[in-house]
């Protein structure tokens, strides 16, 4: 929808989660696994899905211990990333410093923009756009343009889905969140 000469309303696109996902142990450092109220694995499935991870080496807050020894788990959509992730960069800080969304529960897409369809406002590959200051020559003689070198970084928004069943149902607490 057409808002202002520099403004255009876009519908966000549907996402699909798969419900089998799992991330691979080799590749991430967390499992995504259903924790009952005692907060042990339940294999049926009627626990909460929680975000799995090794509790840290150096936090100055102590391991739970569950579901088992050395590992503590978050049923909630948001919590606090450790020392290692924040070093690691692994943790997003979104949607504040310091927190991620839980991966088990959400899906995040990133949303660029373009006014032509081929110029991303990431660049080419996310890293963002250069423009390179040129010495020009006119009739023989040297012709500087008066700009500098310029990088602008990356720009664009992440749009984070959260699974519906996870939605709150209580009329409240949807009040509330207006």
């Amino acid at each position: 929808n057409y808002i202002s000469p520099t403004r255009v309303e876009c519908t966000v696109p549907e996402f699909m989660f798969n419900q089998e996902f799992n991330p691979d142990p080799t590749v991430a450092f967390y499992r995504c696994q259903y924790i009952n109220a005692m907060g042990l694995v339940d294999s049926s499935g009627a626990g909460n899905l929680s975000y799995v991870r090794q509790c840290s080496t150096t936090s100055l807050y102590s391991c739970p211990d569950k579901p088992q020894k050395g590992l503590e788990y978050f049923p909630s959509v948001t919590f606090r990333c450790t020392p290692e992730e924040i070093l690691n960069m692994t943790c997003s800080n979104s949607p504040e410093p310091f927190y991620m969304f839980n991966p088990c529960m959400t899906a995040e897409v990133l949303v660029e923009v373009t006014n032509d369809g081929e110029h991303y406002s990431g660049g080419a590959d996310l890293t963002g756009t250069s423009i390179i200051s040129t010495v020009r020559y006119l009739d023989g003689r040297k012709v500087y343009n008066n700009y500098k070198n310029t990088t602008t970084i990356a720009t664009f928004a992440v749009y984070t889905y959260i699974q519906p069943k996870y939605f709150y149902a209580n009329p409240d607490i949807l009040f509330m969140e207006k």
